[in-house]
């Protein structure tokens, strides 16, 4: 909206709630394993949605209810300043991409549980500058 303000929104389809979360950006999403058909995978149900709150805290809410709020599930490794998902895949448990921006970029893997505040953990063995160093799609 406008110059460097972000705001992460979550509209109901139909229009009626929405909520509004200032300094955040959505990274991402969880589903809870359902489709519409076994045709259709690529419509899942989402079931968490991930933000990045202040440029380096991670959390989740609930796409049923966002308005309850959001799980705090920690601050990004160093001098991260992005997370990154590759498609969707059933929660709680997830794996993310760090990466710190800059010459070179370097990139970690993440574990959180979003049924867990603070659960962030580090598990890639240390910071690497190859792409490949990154969670598979479904996980």
């Amino acid at each position: 909206i406008g110059g460097a303000d972000r705001f992460a929104v979550a509209n109901r389809l139909d229009g009626g709630d929405q909520v509004v979360i200032a300094d955040a950006s959505w990274v991402g999403a969880s589903s809870t394993g359902t489709a519409p058909s076994s045709t259709q995978l690529d419509a899942m149900e989402v079931s968490e949605v991930f933000m990045l709150r202040n440029g380096t805290e991670l959390a989740a809410v609930s796409a049923a209810t966002p308005a309850a709020g959001a799980v705090r599930l920690g601050q990004l490794p160093d001098s991260a300043d992005q997370a990154r998902m590759y498609g969707l895949a059933p929660g709680p448990h997830r794996l993310l991409q760090a990466v710190s921006s800059g010459a070179p970029e370097t990139l970690d893997v993440l574990y959180v549980n979003t049924r867990e505040e603070d659960s962030l953990r580090v598990i890639s063995e240390q910071s690497s500058g190859d792409a490949d160093q990154r969670p598979v799609k479904g996980f």
